[in-house]
């Protein structure tokens, strides 16, 4: 199943954030491990470019480390660098896509639970209703 790259990492957060704080049946818990496995490994690549695209538009001191901004909050840019720039590649990464597992959850699993909004709106399209 194809899914962008920065929805992956939501549902693998929302999906660690639930585990902890629930219990599930073991055939839940084992697909929702090996998903986060899963996922944890395209994040890990993700942040490799994420790292490559601001190292390559921010400022760097005579010793190659990324310059601070005045209020700590980011990086300065290049001179030749524009801000709409960097969203926009940063855009294309979040947009990326990767393959994960088919996943889905029951509906009467989770129905004991309390979910978070951000939890439940990073599961909600896993969720199926039984018949």
């Amino acid at each position: 199943m194809k899914i962008k790259t920065l929805d992956a990492i939501n549902l693998r957060h929302a999906l660690m954030s639930i585990s902890v704080a629930n219990k599930f049946p073991f055939a839940s818990m084992l697909k929702i491990s090996n998903l986060i496995d899963e996922i944890e490994r395209a994040e890990i690549l993700y942040n490799k470019e994420r790292e490559v695209i601001i190292d390559k538009f921010c400022k760097h001191d005579e010793n190659g480390e990324r310059v601070i901004s005045e209020d700590k909050k980011g990086y300065l840019l290049n001179e030749s660098t524009s801000p709409k720039e960097v969203e926009d590649s940063l855009n294309e990464l979040n947009n990326s896509e990767i393959d994960i597992s088919d996943f889905s959850i029951q509906e009467s699993i989770l129905s004991s639970m309390n979910l978070t909004l951000d939890e439940y709106n990073a599961i909600k399209e896993y969720i199926v209703k039984e018949s």
